[in-house]
């Protein structure tokens, strides 16, 4: 069987259409790993801070409640 021949048009055509389809792929899959990252970044500062809240809270009612902090702030030990 014998393949037809495409007019130099109809493969610049081709070709920019798979090259833009491998670039969007490509963004998008680089957009949604940053989206990730993010969205998991900002859970974990959600969460320090809940914690510190609730250490703070517990720590004013019961006495003996040790804190050990982190330089960066975050709480290492209770």
């Amino acid at each position: 069987m014998k393949l037809p021949k495409f007019s130099l048009k109809a493969r610049l055509a081709l070709s920019l259409a798979l090259l833009l389809l491998v670039c969007s792929g490509a963004m998008f899959a680089t957009f949604d790993y940053q989206t990730q990252r993010s969205m998991i970044a900002a859970a974990q500062a959600r969460q320090d801070t809940s914690l510190r809240i609730l250490v703070d809270q517990f720590s004013s009612v019961y006495d003996g409640i040790e804190v050990e902090m982190s330089p960066h702030g975050q709480i290492e030990e209770l």
